[in-house]
């Protein structure tokens, strides 16, 4: 596995330090809101605007309620 020759360092709080890691949340957490707004102006009666990409109650209901979306649900 090429992987395993790839030298890291974890960082706690990384964002707090460096900018370029700060800037990568923001615009990853961005991103995902943008799609999960998108997702519930497709599918609302799954409440995807509600927890913004982590699971909740509401949302696994809905899912045995109306199934899995193929390609969106793992």
């Amino acid at each position: 596995n090429e992987f395993k020759k790839i030298e890291f360092k974890s960082i706690i709080k990384a964002d707090d330090t460096f900018q370029e890691v700060s800037l990568a949340s923001i615009m990853a957490k961005t991103s995902k809101d943008n799609e999960m707004r998108k997702l519930d102006e497709l599918y609302n009666e799954y409440g995807f605007i509600n927890h913004s990409g982590y699971d909740t109650k509401e949302h696994r209901e809905n899912i045995y309620k109306y199934g899995f979306i193929k390609d969106i649900h793992r």
